[in-house]
């Protein structure tokens, strides 16, 4: 048990126990709820962005390797992925897209 959970539990009063309680499960929880949910969003925008970079180069024609699948599929920077899809409309080459 941790030191600050022993003293609270040790000194604080009924009342005081069952408000911090309410507090950590509520508010605190709430909050950790809510920027989970917010993590998964992001995460599940830049899945959906690397996958439609993949599509559009395949829709092209283009031939990807390995290593540009992973590139792409480790990316989350959702802007670094519209870029590479908007590249991907119109160039030529793997290279045009994906130049640094």
């Amino acid at each position: 048990m941790g030191c600050a959970r022993h003293l609270i539990l040790a000194t604080a009063t009924a009342a005081v126990r069952n408000a911090l309680e309410t507090l950590m499960t509520t508010v605190f929880k709430d909050e950790f709820i809510d920027r989970i949910k917010a993590e998964g969003h992001a995460e599940g925008r830049a899945e959906g962005a690397a996958d439609l970079v993949l599509r559009i180069l395949a829709a092209r024609g283009f031939t990807t390797p390995s290593r540009v699948r992973d590139r792409v599929r480790s990316c989350d920077d959702l802007s670094q992925l519209e870029t590479w899809g908007i590249r991907a409309v119109t160039a030529t080459t793997l290279d045009e897209i994906f130049r640094d």
